[in-house]
C-alpha cells in the first residue's frame, strides 16, 4: 500500500466497524426528518443530518474517537476507508457464493447477482443499511497480530 493511502494511526489502534440494524430506517431515520424543519431537509443530506445529530452525541461521551466513512475523500476516486472491505475483514458482511445458496437459479454460465454497497443501501429484504468505522485513538491492543494478506 502506497504511504499516502495509510491512515495516521498506530497499527494497534482499535477500530470498530458499525453497521447500522435493518429498521434503522424507520426508528431513527423518519423520527429525525418528521422532527426537522424544512430548512434542515433542504440543506443537504438526510441521511447524514440526521447521522451527524447522533455522532455528536456519540462523539460528547467518547472525544478520543474518530469517524471514518467511505465517504470522506483522500482524494479524487480515493476514499479515506474502504468501509466494504472492513466490514468484510471484521466479519459484519460476508460475500455470498453459489455454494452458499440453497437453491441456485442464476444460469450456469453467468456469476450470481449481487447487490451494490452504497450508502445507504436500500435492500428489499433487510432494509437500509449504512455503515462507517470509528477508530479510538488511545486504545492500543498490543496482543493483536497483523498478519499479511493472502
Amino acid at each position: 500500500m502506497k504511504p499516502s493511502f495509510r491512515l495516521k494511526y498506530s497499527r494497534n489502534t482499535l477500530a470498530l466497524t458499525v453497521v447500522a440494524a435493518p429498521d434503522m430506517f424507520e426508528k431513527t431515520l423518519l423520527p429525525c426528518i418528521c422532527k426537522s424543519n424544512v430548512t434542515v431537509l433542504l440543506d443537504g443530506d438526510p441521511t447524514d443530518n440526521c447521522n451527524q445529530k447522533y455522532f455528536k452525541k456519540f462523539f460528547a461521551i467518547y472525544p478520543e474517537t474518530d469517524f471514518l466513512s467511505s465517504y470522506k475523500m483522500l482524494g479524487p476516486g480515493h476514499p479515506l476507508v474502504l468501509s466494504q472491505t472492513a466490514a468484510h475483514v471484521s466479519g459484519a458482511a460476508y460475500y455470498y457464493q453459489r455454494r452458499d445458496v440453497p437453491r441456485d437459479t442464476w444460469p450456469a454460465n453467468k456469476g450470481i447477482k449481487t447487490v451494490q454497497y452504497r450508502k445507504p443501501e436500500r435492500n428489499p429484504v433487510l432494509g437500509t443499511l449504512t455503515q462507517f468505522d470509528i477508530l479510538n485513538r488511545d486504545i492500543r491492543e498490543s496482543s493483536i497480530r497483523i498478519n499479511k494478506p493472502v
